[in-house]
């Protein structure tokens, strides 16, 4: 019990420090804000499959590769985009970068453990075309790997109504609209793959 109740109070900490409300987490844990908010008074035991799911949710692991590699998760990734866009001024190229990051692990992680690396639903962004743009790459890369998607990419908010392009230059839209990977596209989201992708 001492232990969950270090976790959860380190949780509830970086949760706060992000200025992530219990009902976000609460939302994307489809539990009560009241859950979240009995799991936080440490009062009673939780569940360790709560805990972990909370933990993934602000995108802390709880457990780590035997050689110390962290891959990222698409729960990290939405929070650091997050801090990052409500930086002032906001560092989109930044946030970008997050995503690029993303892919880039993606090749370190064993095929056995890849598709619990992406399971869990991040909080959003709070930008709709970054929660669009990290969605597709999700399931691009479950694609690639053979791997079937995790259920949440799919939820309606992962979806644009209005095609948003990640090219700082407008004359690079059409190369971006034939070079966005199509699950990247059905997102409503174009970006030149080769972006994507670069080191």
């Amino acid at each position: 019990m001492a232990a969950y109740q270090r976790l959860v109070k380190e949780l509830a900490a970086r949760r706060r420090a992000l200025h992530i409300t219990q009902n976000e987490i609460a939302l994307v844990l489809k539990m009560p804000q009241s859950g979240i908010a009995r799991l936080e008074s440490c009062r009673h035991e939780p569940r360790l499959s709560t805990v972990l799911s909370y933990a993934e949710v602000l995108g802390r692991s709880v457990e780590f590769d035997d050689n110390g590699f962290r891959p990222g998760t698409p729960a990290l990734c939405a929070i650091e985009i997050r801090k990052l866009l409500d930086d002032d001024p906001p560092d989109a190229a930044a946030a970008f970068r997050e995503v690029t990051e993303l892919i880039r692990h993606w090749d370190y992680v064993p095929l056995d453990r890849k598709a619990a690396l992406v399971a869990q639903k991040p909080i959003t962004t709070k930008h709709p075309r970054f929660d669009a743009l990290l969605a597709g790459v999700v399931e691009m890369l479950c694609l690639e790997s053979h791997l079937s998607p995790p259920v949440w990419v799919c939820c309606s908010e992962y979806f644009l109504e209005r095609f948003e392009w990640f090219t700082p230059i407008p004359s690079l839209e059409a190369l971006a609209f034939a070079n966005t990977p199509p699950p990247i596209a059905l997102h409503g989201v174009f970006v030149d793959e080769r972006s994507l992708r670069s080191v």
